[in-house]
């Protein structure tokens, strides 16, 4: 990893202890965020704006921690890459942050 994509890697982590994500989601949620892999299917919808199925598929812990994905969302997560099935599907096929080799 370079670098700058380390430095990215950090400061999003940083972001998500912060508002409390829990700490076994925010691998998962920063290779999305930086190379678009593809979420399971609570982060999913998360990333997609779909509280009824984020809550729905929710683990005991995640399903207390909405709102931290919220604040997370709205104050930590680039603007293109959450909010529809669209900007999700766009997000993953650009190769996120950092876009496809």
């Amino acid at each position: 990893m370079d670098e700058e994509k380390e430095k990215m890697k950090n400061y999003y982590l940083g972001k998500m202890e912060a508002v409390g994500i829990p700490e076994h989601m925010r691998e998962g949620l920063t290779n999305y965020i930086l190379d678009g892999v593809s979420a399971g299917g609570f982060l999913k919808a998360v990333i997609k704006n779909n509280l009824v199925d984020a809550y729905g598929t929710a683990d005991h812990i995640n399903g207390n921690c909405i709102r931290a994905y919220a604040d997370f969302l709205y104050n930590g997560m680039p603007v293109m890459a959450w909010g529809s099935q669209e900007k999700y599907e766009k997000w993953i096929n650009h190769g996120g942050m950092y876009g496809k080799k």
